[in-house]
């Protein structure tokens, strides 16, 4: 009788652990949502408060493991400031700076959260009457810089990052895309995977799983450390990527 039992108990716990496998095997991690405060104009020299709050599922995220704002001048990505956030709790990562030179500037933090990532950027202007130069002079330049200058600035990327990357398994490839806060639906989302210290690119084409949410699989077949590049195109013009580097072992 009592082996009996016990074969009815260890058979009820092995379906409820298949049964959570299985359902929780589709199911992806709630994405990170930054929402990145930046006054829309400041004078030089001024004082300058910039902040993110994060949250996930509409709860503060005060576990970020890297926050980070970057600032340029429009046209000069390559002079950008790099300056670390302070955590205020409550999910607020926040800095101070100023700026020496009027101008129109990006701010873009890129925040490493619970395995995703974010990038959300936007602009702030310094100094009087800018608007019109920028609008005549500078911003032809910048068309010609890169794609960072296309009018699709404020493109999120949340990268769901895996715990491990190994060698010969198929593994699952998602991102999360915003723009203006809302999921990006109808991209054409792609993966281009190379080995660093090789020349041969992969690329991985995606599906929408659901709004905004676009995944892949792939198999790596080799050991060492890969960057991924996510490419994201619309109708509406936008021509965005995002990089991300990965061990597989």
């Amino acid at each position: 009788m009592k082996k009996i039992v016990i074969s009815i108990l260890l058979s009820t716990f092995l379906l409820v652990a298949c049964g959570q496998n299985e359902s929780g095997q589709g199911s992806s991690p709630k994405p990170i949502e930054v929402k990145l405060n930046v006054p829309k104009q400041a004078g030089v020299d001024q004082n300058i408060t910039i902040s993110a709050e994060i949250t996930q599922d509409q709860k503060k995220v005060d576990d970020a493991k890297e926050v980070e704002f970057e600032i340029w001048k429009d046209g000069k990505k390559g002079d950008s400031l790099t300056l670390d956030a302070n955590h205020k709790g409550k999910g607020i990562y926040q800095t101070e700076t100023s700026l020496q030179e009027e101008g129109n500037y990006f701010v873009q933090v890129h925040v490493t959260a619970r395995s995703m990532h974010a990038m959300p950027k936007t602009t702030i202007q310094i100094g009087q009457n800018v608007i019109e130069e920028h609008e005549h002079g500078e911003s032809d330049e910048a068309n010609h810089q890169g794609e960072e200058h296309h009018h699709h600035e404020d493109v999120a990327f949340e990268f769901h990052d895996l715990n491990h990357y190994h060698v010969n398994q198929e593994l699952n490839l998602i991102v999360d895309l915003k723009k203006d806060g809302a999921p990006l639906t109808n991209a054409k989302v792609r993966y281009e995977i190379l080995l660093n210290g090789d020349k041969t690119i992969k690329w991985v084409e995606t599906n929408e799983e659901n709004a905004g949410t676009y995944a892949g699989k792939y198999t790596f077949l080799d050991k060492g450390k890969y960057t991924i590049k996510i490419h994201v195109e619309n109708d509406e013009g936008i021509h965005d990527h995002y990089p991300k580097e990965i061990i597989v072992e």
